[in-house]
């Protein structure tokens, strides 16, 4: 059951960061998903190890660099001048 609630949970937490694009906000942390989602923390980001092999707010981080990376490959270096 507890496995059940964590997936979904989970799975919230993936489509806010990919589909709503939430890591592109600076003031978002994983606490603060944690928080709106109203999930442990601690809870979510063993699940989040277990299917990733990392951490939740490592993964937010991640996500924002490679999201500059793939920017400034795309639009070039004018473009953050």
């Amino acid at each position: 059951m507890e496995n059940d609630y964590l997936m979904l949970k989970y799975e919230l937490f993936c489509r806010l960061l990919l589909e709503e694009k939430m890591f592109q906000n600076s003031s978002v942390s994983y606490s603060s998903l944690c928080s709106l989602i109203h999930v442990d923390e601690h809870l979510l980001e063993d699940y989040i190890f277990e299917e990733l092999g990392t951490g939740g707010q490592e993964l937010i981080e991640s996500l924002r660099i490679n999201f500059l990376a793939y920017l400034y490959h795309k639009y070039g270096e004018e473009a953050f001048r």
